[in-house]
């Protein structure tokens, strides 16, 4: 029963995505993922000495935690995450911010 809690229609556990993320180039907690009532995830994403990205909204598919949030431009931003064991990969899929490249990707480690 526990399970179909956390399942979605994408057969991806949220269990995975959710939670606190620590960053690897200082160790602080930089990547933030908490699911919603409506489904949908709250995605805020720190990637030091560079930006913040504090409004972003996921939702999960097979392929990994989708996102869409404003960049320091006041432009949309979005990206997808994916989880390997204890370490979820922000990669930039559609960004016109130029010091955010689309391919641009950053590694977090899920916090204890």
């Amino acid at each position: 029963m526990l399970l179909a809690v956390f399942a979605c229609s994408s057969g991806v556990d949220a269990a995975l995505f959710e939670g606190t993320w620590l960053d690897t180039d200082n160790n602080e907690p930089n990547l933030f993922i908490n699911k919603q009532e409506d489904g949908s995830f709250d995605v805020k994403i720190v990637i030091f000495r560079l930006t913040s990205l504090d409004d972003g909204v996921g939702t999960l598919s097979r392929k990994g935690l989708s996102f869409t949030a404003t960049d320091a431009a006041g432009n949309p931003i979005s990206g997808i995450i994916t989880v390997q064991k204890d370490t979820a990969t922000v990669t930039f899929t559609g960004s016109t911010w130029p010091l955010l490249e689309n391919g641009s990707a950053f590694k977090y480690i899920r916090q204890n």
